[in-house]
Formats: C-alpha cells, structure tokens, sequence
C-alpha cells in the first residue's frame, strides 16, 4: 500500500462525508450563500499559485487586517457555486491531503460581508498584554476555541453562520449550528483567558511531539504516511506514555520515537517494566531504556518494520470508513 492509494482512499470518504453533508443542506436550508475556507499556511500550493485563487474566486481574510504583509499565509475564504459535493473544486478536496486544512461554512452573509466578519476575531490579547493572532479558523483549532471561549464571542462569531463543518483530528465530519442572522456584534480585539490557553496548550501536545518527531527524523522516513495518519499514530503513543504515568515532555517523546521509530511494542514493555512504580512520581523513562537487555533490542527491532507498516495501514483504515452522518452540535 503506498501513500497514493492511501490518499485515495482518504479523499473517497471526505467526499462521501461533503455528499452526506450537502443533502443534508439542501433539503432544511435555503437562500444561504456556502463557502470552503482554507488555511493556506498548510497548503503550498494555495499559497503560490495566485491563478488557482483568483479563478475560485477566493478572499485572502489576511489582506483584510493587520497581517496582510503575510496575507498568503492565512486563510482563504472561497465561494461554492451550490452546496453540491459534485460542484466541488478538486483543489479544495487535495488541500486536505496536507492535513486538516479545509472547513465548510453555510452562511447568510455575501462573500466580502461574511469576509470582513471573520477577520474580526481574528486579533486577540493575552493577559500579559501581548498582541497575538487567534488561528481559530485552523480546523485543528476551531473546536476548541468554540468550546473554551467565552458564551458571547462565540455567540458573535456564529451569529450570521447557519452551519461551520470541518474533520476532526480522527477524520469524523463535525458541525456547528449558528443562527443564521443577517446581523453581527463588532469585536476589535479578543481577550484571551487563561483558560483558553490552557485549553489550547492541553490540545496541542500531540502536535508539539509530532513536530518533533519530524525533526529529528531523517526527510523520508514518514514519506509514505498521510499527516491525518501519522497524527492518529502520535496520539496513540502519546495517551500510551501518559497511561503509565510519563509527564514531562522529553519523557513523553523519548517513548513515542521509540515506538514509532525503532519498535512499536516498546511501549508495552515499559509497561511491564513499570508495575510497582509509584503512580506520583514519573517515571525514569530514559533508565528504563539502558535497562533493556541487548536481546530484546534485537527481537524488537527485527520485527519493527512491519509492525509499523501495519500500524499505518490499521490507522488508515480506521479514518476512511464509511460514515452515515455527520455529527452535529
């Protein structure tokens, strides 16, 4: 199996998702204007190619505030002719192959009104008093800045919005009902709690050590895995390594490289290895290590290969199944 029928695979269930999701649509609302937005800071190609934006017909949200020195950068708000998965460019379908990069918006609002509404929330500050930008529209971030942020900025933001569909970090198909107002409260700046932080950094762990894991790998190694698979893989290890009562960081990494990067089974080792470890203190993960006997290095290590390759494969097969629905919220 290669990344290319992976990639087919994965781009067969997103459409059969958007099929569901627009049937969905045109059989309870009408008179609504539909959009794809785009993070283009994940896609390459949506931020070089000028033409392929300009023949979608598409808004870089950036050239609207503060940030439009790096307009390319940001995200891309991109009409749809109809809500019909059969009208859907193919680009914005392949913009998912980079990650989780496209969301769907039904909206009441034209195309530049609903523009200039979103880039509202875009501006926030910390309680230190620092200026920062709020990547809400980044489909890895949205559902938790819609859950942790306050009742009435969310309220704002989903006001003029009938519905907002994005994949979640498992590839589930998830939505937000707004209520489709033809009226929006103004932001100019978003306070960002403490809270919220926490939320965002607790969210982002996974990311933090897939980041780098990438690092310090050689450029092809993971050449062959979707970053929807590699992720679900990440995330795997990494609630693996806090289930036996890793904490820090470094721990946490050391133990999710060894299992994806030398054997896969090493994590049920230093399970065993584990038992008896009092549960507050964290465990001595890199003495576990120096404690495996050069044998077991050698058994583990010899099968690792293809215990990797079927991991990929379990994973994969797990994000592309067949959905009835998309869940609401």
């Amino acid at each position: 199996m290669t990344i290319t029928s992976d990639w087919t695979r994965l781009r067969n269930k997103l459409m059969r998702d958007l099929s569901l999701f627009f049937t969905s649509c045109s059989a309870t609302e009408d008179r609504l204007e539909h959009y794809a937005l785009v993070d283009a800071a994940q896609v390459p190609e949506m931020r070089s190619n000028t033409r392929l934006i300009e023949r979608l017909h598409g808004v870089r949200l950036f050239s609207l505030t503060q940030e439009h020195g790096i307009e390319k950068y940001g995200p891309i708000l991109i009409p749809l002719c109809e809500a019909s998965d059969r009208n859907i460019d193919a680009s914005l379908i392949s913009a998912m192959r980079s990650g989780w990069a496209v969301s769907w918006l039904g909206s009441t609002l034209p195309l530049m009104k609903l523009a200039e509404h979103l880039v509202q929330y875009m501006n926030g500050r910390l309680a230190d008093g620092r200026e920062v930008l709020v990547r809400y529209y980044d489909p890895r971030v949205l559902p938790v800045f819609l859950e942790h942020a306050e009742k009435t900025l969310i309220e704002g933001l989903m006001a003029p919005i009938a519905h907002w569909a994005w994949w979640d970090r498992q590839m589930k198909f998830t939505s937000r009902v707004g209520d489709r107002l033809h009226f929006s409260a103004k932001f100019a700046e978003i306070n960002i709690s403490q809270q919220l932080q926490e939320a965002f950094s607790k969210r982002a762990i996974e990311d933090l050590i897939q980041g780098m894991l990438l690092e310090h790998t050689d450029k092809d190694e993971f050449a062959s895995w979707l970053p929807q698979v590699l992720y679900c893989a990440v995330a795997k290890h990494v609630s693996a390594a806090q289930q036996i009562g890793l904490i820090s960081i470094s721990n946490i990494y050391l133990y999710v490289s060894l299992a994806l990067r030398t054997h896969p089974r090493f994590f049920s080792l230093l399970a065993l290895e584990s038992k008896g470890t009092c549960p507050i203190t964290e465990i001595d993960l890199p003495q576990l290590v120096l404690a495996v006997i050069d044998d077991d290095w050698n058994i583990l290590s010899s099968d690792g290969k293809h215990e990797i390759e079927t991991l990929r494969q379990t994973i994969t097969t797990e994000i592309c199944l067949d959905v009835e629905h998309f869940r609401g919220r």
